[in-house]
């Protein structure tokens, strides 16, 4: 489908509910490409010769509207990036989904508590400093856990960065225009979808990344009560390993809640580190598999073309890589979407983000041989005692690390 060009100083409510052209149609961009990662990059790139009609209309700042995907409506895209090529006689406009105005719509929390994920919400919509066109809802059924907001930050970080609901309640996040929504899982179990190597794969490249690999735990807490940091004094073994990578992990809000851990901290921060290795894989590599889609014009098969075409991202399909003795069950991560021809032209199936607990079936959770060509690396932390207890100089080392 043709993209269009909006005129940016009307409302964005506006420009999304239009029906007719805008300021014009880009009947002549030659390439459209949307990329969009679970809970993670949302972003476009356009390409438009110089001499096009309308392409006098693009500018920065600009909204450019396009079918983002097969599912959801056509989808409002701000060019943050704008650049011409007189050799090339072409006009390439880097975009941002609309949802990144969320990066500067500020919320002034200090010291807020947020309990629950509708907690927050409420948290948010009490402190947002101006006007917030967008809407944000949940559907989260988890709510154990607390979101602590000591300073003022945008509304997107408190959705999806460091410090955020997203970090907090896990989940993923679906973004329609000025529609957000935080629920447990986006996507669907569709293993009937098939994705064959030598069918409707043109290639496959599957990869490990083993830099947020770990082969034991090393739990702390840190409590006012003490006003110190308390370290476990021995680590919690994940898979054997002549050369320890050590994972650190931060109990401090389990020790708020439980009324028995001042009188014996250790023991609780050592069960809650057991605890979490039990039931979080620390050691494997992550794992994940690019699809290049064979293109469609060369498919003969409706159902074959109409499968492809149905995954979305959060979907879990099946997969059959013979050649990488592949036949499993894998969730669509990321993607990239032709928006002129209407067609998925690329997909990533795997594990994304540690909050996510679907990982590609199959794989074997004991990844001892591969960890012992690890690069040797201890990580350096404060000595501490045997009550576990350490200086607050050394806390801070320790979160550093």
């Amino acid at each position: 489908m043709i993209p269009y060009v909006l005129n940016e100083n009307e409302s964005l409510s506006t420009l999304i509910n239009r029906t007719n052209n805008g300021l014009g149609r880009l009947v002549e961009c030659q390439s459209f490409i949307v990329h969009e990662a679970l809970n993670g990059e949302y972003t476009a790139k356009m390409e438009v010769p110089i001499v096009a009609y309308n392409s006098g209309l693009l500018h920065h700042g600009g909204i450019i509207k396009a079918k983002a995907d097969n599912i959801t409506p056509w989808q409002l895209f701000r060019i943050r990036s704008f650049s011409k090529s007189l050799k090339a006689g072409m006009i390439v406009c880097e975009m941002d989904h609309i949802s990144y105005d969320l990066k500067k719509i500020v919320c002034k929390f200090n010291g807020n508590l947020a309990v629950s994920p509708s907690n927050a919400l409420t948290t948010i919509a009490n402190n947002t400093v101006g006007t917030n066109p967008f809407t944000i809802t949940t559907t989260q059924t988890n709510e154990s856990g607390n979101l602590s907001l000591l300073k003022p930050q945008s509304i997107k970080d408190t959705l999806i960065g460091d410090n955020s609901m997203l970090s907090t309640w896990g989940g993923d996040v679906y973004w329609d225009n000025l529609n957000v929504q935080l629920m447990d899982r986006r996507g669907e179990d569709k293993y009937g979808v098939v994705v064959q190597y030598g069918k409707n794969i043109l290639d496959a490249k599957q990869e490990y990344e083993i830099s947020n690999t770990y082969t034991h735990l090393l739990g702390y807490a840190f409590t006012p009560a003490f006003g110190t940091a308390i370290v476990d004094t021995q680590l919690v073994e994940a898979v054997a390993s002549d050369y320890p990578r050590v994972m650190l992990m931060d109990f401090s809000q389990q020790a708020t809640k439980e009324s028995s851990y001042a009188s014996t901290p250790l023991y609780y921060i050592h069960k809650w580190a057991t605890e979490y290795v039990a039931n979080n894989d620390i050691s494997s590599p992550k794992v994940s598999l690019g699809i290049d889609f064979l293109s469609l014009e060369s498919m003969n098969e409706y159902d074959m073309i109409h499968d492809m075409q149905s995954i979305n991202l959060g979907d879990t399909v099946t997969v059959r890589v013979s050649p990488l003795g592949l036949n499993l069950q894998g969730m669509c991560i990321e993607r990239e979407y032709d928006a002129l021809n209407e067609r998925h032209t690329k997909l990533q199936l795997g594990d994304y983000t540690n909050s996510l607990t679907n990982t590609l079936a199959g794989m074997s959770k004991s990844t001892a041989d591969e960890i012992q060509y690890i690069r040797r690396a201890m990580v350096q932390t404060a000595t501490s005692t045997s009550n576990g207890l350490m200086s607050a100089a050394d806390k801070a080392k320790l979160d550093s690390l």
